[in-house]
């Protein structure tokens, strides 16, 4: 009879099976921007982000382009904090439902550019959206 052989793991092959590996989704990401000094900051979620700027959903505050903000957020899996200033590009209004009863809030999509982000912040940006495959 022929015996089954099993080869023995390398210690490596061992320690990758103990290696418990846990999916997060990339977005949205929570986000604050402060519009002006003294006032409360303006809390909203973060769609896509890329080296060049970002693409954010904003509940009750209307934002107009060429309006520039300072935007503050931790990118996901490397938490590298951004404190940035942004310039608002474009801006989308719609009526999104967000609670079942059917009431509807006023939801603001925003397309924004980093106004001179640091090198630090592109080199995170750049490797959270390597890692995420979002950018080859």
């Amino acid at each position: 009879m022929a015996e089954d052989k099993k080869k023995p793991q390398s210690s490596v092959a061992q320690q990758e099976e103990k290696v418990k590996i846990v999916r997060v989704t990339p977005y949205p990401i929570e986000c604050n921007l402060i519009k002006t000094e003294g006032q409360p900051p303006v809390p909203c979620k973060i769609e896509r982000v890329e080296e060049i700027g970002l693409i954010f959903k904003a509940v009750k505050y209307l934002f107009r382009p060429g309006e520039e903000v300072k935007c503050n957020f931790e990118v996901p899996t490397l938490k590298t904090k951004v404190f940035e200033t942004i310039k608002i590009i474009k801006t989308y209004e719609n009526m999104e439902a967000y609670v079942p009863k059917g009431n509807k809030e006023r939801v603001m999509t925003v397309e924004a550019h980093f106004k001179s982000p640091t090198l630090e912040v592109r080199q995170a940006i750049r490797n959270f959206t390597a890692k995420i495959g979002q950018k080859k």
